[in-house]
């Protein structure tokens, strides 16, 4: 979970995954720049939970590079990146293991949804040689989906939520740090 000059949110999304995981579960939090209390506020937060590791950059290197040191610290079977602004459900965690165990699925991510429960994304789609990617079924209510939509195999996810493995990450050099502010996470 990579964070800058926030620590409310990253608490917030750290509480939930270790509400609704087991004890198997490791958080890298990588605070990328931000002002020195930010990472002394979330060391001493989650100080007592050995589940729960702050590395602090000292400088902002951006989302990409923030995430690859924190995949380097992991160095476990599966990781999931996480954006620090999420806030993961109850049996999140289970499904995306499973998908990802199966043949083929290089990459994993759930249903993302805002606040307001409309979808954030369903998967990132491109629409042309020239065009930005977009966030499919962006704003549509979910119930609105059609279920099938669940097999569909995208060329690209979001790095707000997205499972991959370990060696994977470390076989593809991790994200590409040439993007940024926008595309470095797709």
């Amino acid at each position: 979970i990579p964070t800058y000059d926030d620590w409310v949110l990253t608490r917030t999304a750290v509480e939930r995954v270790l509400e609704t995981t087991g004890e198997d579960v490791a958080i890298y939090i990588v605070d990328n720049g931000s002002r020195r209390p930010v990472s002394t506020v979330l060391s001493s937060v989650f100080a007592a939970d050995d589940r729960v590791t702050v590395r602090r950059l000292p400088l902002n290197t951006d989302f990409a590079l923030g995430c690859n040191v924190g995949a380097s610290d992991a160095a476990r079977d599966t990781i999931v990146f996480l954006n620090n602004d999420t806030a993961v459900q109850e049996g999140w965690l289970d499904p995306l293991m499973k998908t990802l165990r199966e043949d083929g699925n290089a990459a994993v991510q759930p249903l993302l949804l805002y606040g307001d429960r409309t979808v954030q994304t369903a998967g990132t789609v491109f629409l042309g040689a020239m065009a930005m990617p977009k966030h499919l079924l962006a704003d549509v209510p979910p119930l609105d989906i059609d279920p099938k939509l669940a097999d569909y195999e995208f060329s690209a996810l979001t790095a707000a939520c997205v499972a991959l493995r370990y060696d994977d990450v470390r076989s593809l050099g991790g994200f590409d740090t040439h993007y940024v502010n926008g595309m470095e996470d797709v």
